[in-house]
């Protein structure tokens, strides 16, 4: 295994890397702050997750409750 195997690399690395990375990364911080402000009362359910099997690994989804 890599040594830094535990790293993200969604966006490359070295000579490979994102140069919009910064922007995505700002981007989705927008995003979940506005929803989370339009909708305070936000929950994640108890739910049982499952993997995704690719190169990059996050969960195949992710339920939200979005209460106003």
């Amino acid at each position: 295994t890599r040594v830094d195997a535990s790293k993200h690399i969604a966006f490359g690395k070295g000579p490979h890397v994102c140069v919009g990375s910064w922007l995505a990364r700002l981007e989705l911080q927008v995003v979940i702050e506005t929803i989370l402000s339009r909708y305070p009362n936000t929950e994640l359910p108890d739910q049982e997750l499952r993997w995704s099997s690719n190169v990059i690994r996050g969960p195949e989804e992710l339920v939200l409750e979005l209460k106003p």
